[in-house]
């Protein structure tokens, strides 16, 4: 019995400073537990733990989901739970605007009319212009992408067809409502997100059209906060300030790796969401 305690004090004083070992005073953890390596699976599942148990503490409720894009690494956390998706709702938009791009229906330069009833409060610049004003097509796409402008998704409505909208929606292979009514999952919009990548609805280039778009914005403070700067983040946000619900949903990209990054909420405040991303942000760089 001696000899086992000289052993295992002699095992701990060795790996004590080890961040890849349990430490002693995890709770959680058998007592010979403790002495055992993590591999690196047990270490981003400990982390991720950390993060939902940090979660958990904000006001509010939050749905997490994190995806190696065409991999089986996978997080989540409240993934099913359904949240009103707001301005997420653009990403589908923007996709049916860039095809009409690519099959030449559309062209970026051409000039597209403000009409009086689409203008509409919120975030971007297009609701400082005035009923009549033409700008051109790829104004009105990054005014959507890049400053959630609603009316620049009035105007898209106008413009582009029906089943174009509908068709992008449907790049969702699981059962959703969000054409319908803008509800969705953070599961769902991850799947949108992987199969917009993974998918052939868009062309190569167009694809990198839409990440590059996506990956400067108005609202980078959100999981940017936490990433470190050699990752690209391209997203969209959320924001439905009614029921207090912030969104924060994308692609984190380093090199040729690619990740699903996706964090819904409501019944929150701001600043705790702002918490919450930052602290995903920063788990996700350990996955890369």
């Amino acid at each position: 019995m001696i000899l086992l305690i000289l052993v295992l004090s002699t095992i701990y004083y060795k790996n004590s400073t080890n961040p890849n070992v349990l430490s002693v005073y995890d709770e959680n953890t058998s007592f010979f537990e403790k002495f055992i390596p993590l591999t690196p699976k047990s270490i981003r599942d400990r982390k991720f733990n950390e993060v939902i148990k940090r979660t958990k503490e904000k006001n509010g409720v939050y749905g997490i989901y994190i995806k190696e894009i065409s991999g089986s690494l996978k997080h989540a956390y409240n993934q099913d739970e359904l949240f009103y998706g707001a301005s997420l709702y653009k990403v589908p938009i923007g996709v049916a605007a860039l095809k009409e791009l690519e099959l030449g229906n559309k062209k970026t330069n051409e000039l597209v009319e403000i009409l009086g009833h689409e203008f509409e409060d919120g975030t971007g610049s297009l609701n400082t212009l005035y009923p009549g004003v033409e700008i051109e097509y790829n104004q009105v796409l990054n005014a959507l992408l890049k400053e959630s402008d609603n009316t620049a998704q009035n105007i898209f409505w106008r413009i582009l067809p029906m089943e174009q909208i509908i068709a992008s929606f449907n790049i969702i292979t699981i059962k959703t409502y969000f054409y319908v009514n803008n509800t969705v999952t953070p599961t769902q919009i991850g799947n949108l997100l992987e199969n917009i990548i993974v998918g052939d609805y868009l062309s190569d280039v167009s694809k990198e059209i839409l990440l590059n778009k996506m990956s400067t914005t108005l609202f980078d403070d959100r999981v940017h906060a936490g990433l470190n700067e050699e990752i690209k983040f391209a997203h969209k946000i959320g924001n439905w300030p009614e029921t207090n619900s912030w969104h924060d949903c994308g692609i984190a990209i380093k090199d040729e790796s690619k990740i699903v990054v996706c964090v819904m909420s409501r019944n929150t405040t701001y600043e705790d969401f702002l918490s919450v991303t930052r602290d995903v942000g920063e788990f996700v760089n350990i996955l890369f």
